[in-house]
């Protein structure tokens, strides 16, 4: 009996093929390097491309599989293919000879003298994997001298996340690309765009200005129409007030530009009159750029398993990012923190057993806490201020009552001396210095939660009652804002507190 025929409507499942050996080449990739070997001798080839009057013969197959470009013109019903010879206008022979090859071999060549030709050829012929290999070669080539040259170019060249990495990179090293000639020639657009970013990388907001006027002053009669325009992306307001009045208002570009005077008058305004403010502004000017902001510290407390902790993080503002630092020496919890000459400074506490009178100190260029001379009284729940180059702990709690003492550190002579006492004793009062001056609100003494608000001025060593606050808290946060001072939170005894 004839054995009968498989059913070829139905495939069966082919046995596992032994594949090469790990020391043999891999197969695919031998068949292509025999084709690209028949394509050098112009066997088999079924097209020929010509740029420049040269001729290049090659696979019609070969360059769909590795082109969108060549699929779509041969796969497509376009006079190109049915043609045996494909003129490439415009484009360095050599430098398509080199594509050709990659779509063979997947090698090529990129160097500092063709890259700008073969990614310009690669984007036309859309062969992505060459892009990206030019993109990679030009991300290595960055400086702060090139990096916006580049950039124009990859966007002329559809190359998005490669433009998007320079954007980050000239933000990032803005300081050094605003000295360069790439940046005084640059459009207006291109330099509203560059400055216009919160996450610019400056030292203080002065650069920024700077940078637009020396642009403009590169060829004044073109571009001082365009000075309100990058103005307007400049966070004037958060200039100083010295460089607002001796700088900015008196340079003579800005005195001639009514739209100038407009935001220049802004920025006064939000300096002399902060009651006209509104801190939840939307708008881009009144708020300062990432860089400028210095780095918050959260040192010590209690942590979720109710132990006292030593441990210290920082906050980045840049990167919105929370990281671990070194840890303090003694486990501090209710303690007062300080910054004084650059250190950061943790003033008593408790450790759940004592009240504190120690006091550390942590340089954050050296990473390391060192103990400085303990205060005269153990304190904690302590308002700490820093005044006029020395640094205040104010109240607190000994372990048997709340205190109105207030000692005074003395960096140079590492000594805390006492200064003048407040009238109402107090833990946990909310701190703030301003206008030369050491502001005590609320806090407890120790029966009740308080409103009083006290005011010490060291050039007579007098404190003053203030009016008080329209609620009692404890355990608030303070801020300066501007020429006002704003009271946050707390406990009322009652409730904790969401107003200010």
């Amino acid at each position: 009996m004839a054995e009968s025929s498989p059913n070829l409507t139905e495939p069966r499942t082919p046995r596992p093929a032994a594949g090469p050996r790990d020391d043999e080449p891999d197969f695919s990739r031998t068949v292509l390097r025999k084709v690209h070997a028949l394509r050098c001798h112009r066997k088999l080839c079924d097209v020929v491309l010509r740029a420049g009057g040269r001729e290049i013969a090659t696979h019609r197959a070969v360059l769909s599989a590795s082109s969108s470009y060549f699929l779509a013109m041969f796969t497509h019903e376009l006079l190109e293919s049915e043609q045996e010879v494909v003129e490439i206008k415009d484009m360095n022979p050599d430098i398509l000879s080199s594509l050709v090859d990659f779509a063979y071999t997947g090698e090529i060549a990129v160097t500092v003298d063709n890259v700008q030709e073969v990614l310009s050829a690669a984007s036309l012929l859309q062969i992505s994997q060459v892009q990206d290999l030019c993109c990679d070669f030009l991300k290595k080539q960055l400086d702060a001298s090139n990096c916006l040259g580049i950039k124009c170019f990859a966007e002329a060249n559809g190359c998005s996340h490669l433009s998007e990495i320079i954007n980050e990179f000239a933000r990032q090293h803005f300081q050094e690309v605003a000295l360069g000639s790439e940046f005084l020639n640059n459009n207006c657009e291109s330099v509203a765009a560059l400055i216009s970013s919160s996450d610019l990388n400056v030292r203080k907001e002065e650069d920024v200005y700077l940078s637009v006027i020396q642009w403009v002053k590169q060829s004044p009669s073109e571009r001082a129409q365009h000075l309100p325009e990058l103005l307007n992306c400049v966070r004037l307001p958060m200039l100083s007030v010295p460089f607002l009045m001796n700088e900015v208002d008196r340079e003579p570009l800005i005195r001639d530009s009514i739209h100038c005077r407009d935001l220049v008058d802004e920025a006064k305004r939000f300096h002399l009159l902060p009651q006209g403010r509104d801190i939840r502004s939307a708008n881009p000017r009144f708020v300062p750029r990432k860089s400028t902001i210095s780095t918050l510290y959260a040192v010590g407390g209690k942590e979720s398993s109710e132990s006292i902790t030593r441990s210290v993080e920082s906050y980045n503002f840049k990167e919105d990012k929370w990281s671990e630092v070194t840890g303090m020496i003694v486990r501090r919890q209710q303690l007062g923190v300080g910054v004084l000459d650059g250190k950061v400074y943790a003033v008593g506490g408790s450790d759940g057993s004592l009240r504190l009178s120690s006091v550390e100190c942590f340089d954050t260029t050296t990473n390391f806490w060192s103990f400085v001379a303990p205060m005269s009284t153990c304190r904690s729940g302590v308002g700490v201020g820093v005044l006029g180059g020395a640094m205040y702990a104010a109240g607190g709690y000994d372990g048997r009552a709340c205190l109105n003492t207030v000692e005074r550190f003395d960096l140079d002579k590492n000594l805390w001396t006492p200064v003048a006492q407040m009238s109402t004793r107090r833990s946990f009062p909310g701190v703030a210095v301003f206008e030369g001056k050491l502001y005590i609100f609320g806090g407890n003494d120790g029966t009740s939660f308080l409103n009083v608000v006290e005011c010490y001025d060291p050039h007579i060593n007098r404190w003053c009652t203030l009016t008080s606050l329209n609620k009692p808290r404890a355990g608030i946060g303070v801020t300066v804002l501007g020429q006002q001072i704003f009271v946050a939170g707390g406990n009322d005894g009652t409730s904790r507190l969401d107003s200010f």
